[in-house]
Order: C-alpha cells, then structure tokens, then sequence
C-alpha cells in the first residue's frame, strides 16, 4: 500500500538508490503503477457526498464485474474466431477438392495432347 502511495517521482528516486538493469526499472515501475490502479480501484474507503467515509467493498464488486465483463468479452470473441476457423476450414476443403478436379483435367489434357501428338 505505501508503494501505491508514493509519487512518481519518489518512486523513481527510491528505484535509483537499487542496482537494477533497466529493463528490470521499467518492470518494477510498471508494478507500482499497477498497484497504483488497484489502490484506486479497490480502496478501502469511499467518500460519500456528505464527506463520511464507509467501507469500500463496492471497489472489489466493481473488480469482479469488470473482470467477469472482460471474461465474456473473451468467450465471446472465442467463439467468433472459432467460427471463422469452422468456415475457413470449410472453404479450404473445397479449395482443396477443386485443386484436385483441377489437376485431374490437366492431366487428361495433357493426356490427350500427348496422344493428339503421337498420332500426328
């Protein structure tokens, strides 16, 4: 909580002071911002409009309902990418069989030219 606390330039400053690589400063970084967000999103106390304070389990619901949003939003892209595998799949098998009719006619063209051919 005191990491999500600390302002960006102090977390900076804090970072300066451990011998990191920099990738490893950008992760760490990136964490505390992250923490930042949970600390806004799922504080433990909201302010009400007359300025008191309750407990803020209503932070964790509005997790949740975001996650699970996210969650279905995810199903739901699923299964049209699962579709449209299906209908490519589909269109490669007929591809596939009019390849072969194809390859079949060319061959009994060249078949016939070749016996056009011969007998010239």
């Amino acid at each position: 909580e005191g990491l999500a606390r600390l302002p960006e330039r102090e977390a900076i400053g804090l970072l300066e002071d451990f011998p990191l690589l920099p990738g490893h400063r950008v992760r760490l970084l990136r964490a505390i911002a992250l923490l930042r967000q949970v600390a806004i999103i799922g504080g433990r106390d909201q302010v009400l409009g007359n300025g008191t304070t309750r407990s803020n389990d209503c932070g964790e619901s509005r997790l949740a309902d975001g996650l699970c949003e996210k969650l279905e939003l995810l199903y739901a892209e699923k299964e049209d990418t699962e579709h449209h595998m299906q209908k490519l799949q589909a269109d490669n098998l007929q591809l596939h069989g009019d390849l072969a009719a194809l390859q079949a006619k060319f061959f009994q063209v060249e078949k016939e030219a070749g016996l056009i051919e011969l007998a010239s």
